[in-house]
């Protein structure tokens, strides 16, 4: 049996007799008791076989024992290993163990501390996490249909870790948001902390990840304000990334169709002003079907009377409360005489399938799941 193999099934056995505490207390006394029986072998020999050598030899393997299942036990269970910050206004921040169990939650603004208000989340899996905190913004009316936009960042040393943890949140938002009958545009990242995006956020009371946002944002566009982009809500700055053209792939990750940015400052010229009220998303989602006509040939017609494919993308996209995504299926098919869009697509390592009327852009069904 292998090392890991090993520690992995003392940590399980030992996980559910040792109370929280225990680690603590045992290293203290383990500490007094040795420092005691070396303070007297300093003063007088004793005999090997004498009690004294019992009681340093008893402190010895417990010790020992502390050391081959106390510290993977208490480094699994009670070190921090992930950072999960959500922002819309409010700002919530989920500080994981490594087995994805919430340690803490605490807000990094005032809006973010009323989202919190009431609510004990430690020691809850993070999926659990999630989707009380997404709920209580629903509630309390920071996300709002159509109008809202959710920046999720995931900090951790490794980067494979961070990935796979973005993942799994980024599914459990969705999920959040259809159960909560609402949708929202969702941009996320993978971050590590830096001194100077810790001081940022410090400074102008917002997480590290919406620091590290703003701060690449201004970055690239020497007219904007990493401070003033700090107040504003991300839906805000999501408005005026559209409005400038900036291309923030390199910054966030959102989408993977190329032909979406190339035609947005064009699409943005043309926007009615009579239009300017209306959701930033609506309006480019209005754009992206107007653009990519080589592209759209190559795909499904629309049925007669019907949606167009893009439509149905579209939809999809808005049901799983994505941006955009990589489609691997988009096929118009007959179902018991209904005409029918198979659609499948991937955000990160979530995979999605539809299957929407053609005739009327209702949803037939959905799934998701998380490819490993």
């Amino acid at each position: 049996m292998k090392r890991e193999e090993i520690e992995k099934k003392l940590d399980t056995a030992v996980s559910g007799m040792i109370p929280e505490d225990m680690f603590k207390r045992i290293s203290e006394n383990i500490v007094s008791v040795d420092a005691e029986r070396i303070e007297k072998g300093m003063k007088k020999k004793f005999n090997i076989f004498g009690k004294g050598f019992v009681g340093v030899a008893a402190a010895a393997c417990v010790l020992f024992a502390v050391g081959v299942v106390g510290v993977p036990y208490y480094g699994n269970n009670y070190v921090p290993d992930s950072h999960v910050d959500i922002d819309v206004n409010p700002g919530v921040e989920i500080v994981t163990n490594k087995k994805n169990k919430v340690l803490e939650v605490q807000s990094t603004n005032q809006d973010g501390a009323a989202v919190i208000d009431g609510m004990n989340l430690k020691n809850t899996e993070l999926k659990v996490a999630v989707n009380a905190l997404i709920g209580s913004m629903v509630q309390k009316g920071y996300i709002q249909n159509d109008n809202t936009g959710i920046l999720v960042t995931v900090r951790n040393d490794n980067e494979e870790k961070a990935n796979k943890v973005k993942a799994e949140v980024l599914n459990d938002i969705n999920t959040a948001l259809s159960t909560n009958s609402v949708q929202a545009t969702v941009i996320n990242q993978t971050v590590k902390t830096t001194v100077d995006a810790k001081k940022f956020a410090t400074e102008n009371n917002i997480s590290i990840g919406k620091a590290v946002f703003v701060l690449n944002l201004a970055a690239k566009d020497g007219s904007l304000d990493a401070k003033e982009l700090a107040k504003m809500k991300v839906s805000e700055i999501a408005r005026l990334v559209v409005q400038k053209g900036i291309d923030i792939r390199d910054i966030v990750d959102y989408d993977s169709d190329d032909s979406i940015w190339e035609n947005i400052t064009d699409a943005i010229e043309d926007i009615d002003e009579d239009d300017s009220d209306d959701s930033i998303w609506e309006n480019i989602v209005e754009a992206i079907e107007d653009t990519d006509e080589d592209a759209r040939e190559k795909q499904p017609q629309a049925a007669p009377s019907g949606i167009s494919a893009d439509r149905a993308k579209q939809i999809a996209l808005s049901d799983a409360g994505v941006s955009g995504a990589s489609f691997k299926k988009v096929k118009l098919d007959t179902d018991d005489g209904v005409k029918v869009y198979e659609i499948e697509f991937k955000v990160g390592n979530v995979e999605y399938e539809y299957d929407i009327d053609a005739s009327s852009g209702v949803i037939i069904s959905s799934s998701s799941e998380i490819d490993d």
